[in-house]
């Protein structure tokens, strides 16, 4: 068995932070290891018979062998490598990992005010606290980066190990989405709608007809293009639109009508409101400013 853990001590700065990271580590256990193989903190120790409630969150990532993980609010659910899932402060859980299999966990505990929006931003929830993220390097970097700077503690650790807790919950998310879509037609669909975009940006889109030309509906097309890139395809064409203009008015010496023109907007005073909007400040004061 191969293990690694720190408890850490807390001074009232980071207490003060939105998310401060109070523990983390791995276990990688062999089959017919007991469990848990180790002794930890009188109030986090754990046994099968009991369980245990916890003060804080923790994130534990599986990435090896299978087992059975179980709260009050989800009930007994089955764990293989890939799952992750979650542990909220208060609420009573157990898991383990099967004998014939043992199983790699990394983990990571922490507090904090902005703890509670960012677990929903990211999907996680207390009624379903199991993710199936897979085994994803990406991932399971950021568990290991924690490990490392838990392992030295040089100085401005606490914030990088926070910084990479919420790295963790953005991986996370990302990686599930990813799964959900990926090797789709819907991937296909909206890789090739958003090339289109792109190559006629200076042409209102009509989404209805690009839909057409892609050989799907306009109903599935629009919801699945929000679903996929987290905007409908107008509001993506125009990110577009704003971020070359950005470029243009730092890259050349065009007019502002001429850029705006370029670019597809219907006037120089749309696209100034519009461009204030995402920037905040005119297109004019833009180019100034860049300079």
């Amino acid at each position: 068995m191969t293990y690694f853990y720190r408890y850490l001590p807390l001074s009232r700065k980071d207490r003060q932070s939105p998310i401060h990271v109070i523990a983390g580590g791995y276990t990688l256990i062999p089959p017919a290891m007991p469990y848990p193989p180790v002794k930890h903190p009188m109030d986090h120790q754990m046994s099968w018979d009991r369980g245990r409630t916890l003060s804080e969150h923790q994130i534990v990532y599986i990435t090896r062998g299978t087992g059975e993980f179980e709260t009050e609010a989800c009930g007994v659910q089955r764990i293989e490598a890939g799952k992750m899932f979650i542990l909220f402060p208060g609420v009573w859980h157990r898991y383990r990992p099967d004998g014939q299999t043992g199983w790699d966990e990394y983990w990571i505990a922490f507090q904090g005010p902005g703890i509670p929006g960012l677990l929903k931003e990211h999907g996680f929830s207390v009624k379903e606290p199991l993710m199936d993220v897979g085994v994803q390097d990406f991932v399971l970097h950021e568990f290991r980066q924690i490990v490392e700077e838990l392992n030295h503690e040089k100085v401005g650790y606490q914030q990088v190990i926070a910084a990479r807790t919420v790295q963790v919950m953005v991986n996370t998310h990302a990686a599930i989405r990813r799964k959900e879509f990926e090797g789709t037609d819907i991937q296909r669909v909206i890789a090739k709608a958003k090339n289109l975009l792109a190559e006629q940006i200076e042409v209102s889109v009509n989404v209805e007809e690009l839909a057409s030309s892609l050989h799907v509906g306009y109903s599935w097309f629009r919801r699945m293009f929000r679903q996929y890139v987290g905007m409908p395809p107008a509001q993506y064409q125009l990110q577009l639109r704003l971020n070359k203009a950005r470029e243009l008015l730092c890259n050349s010496t065009l007019p502002v009508g001429t850029i705006a023109e370029q670019n597809g907007f219907i006037s120089s005073y749309y696209f100034a409101r519009v461009f204030r909007k995402k920037f905040g400040r005119s297109p004019s004061a833009f180019r100034k400013k860049s300079r």
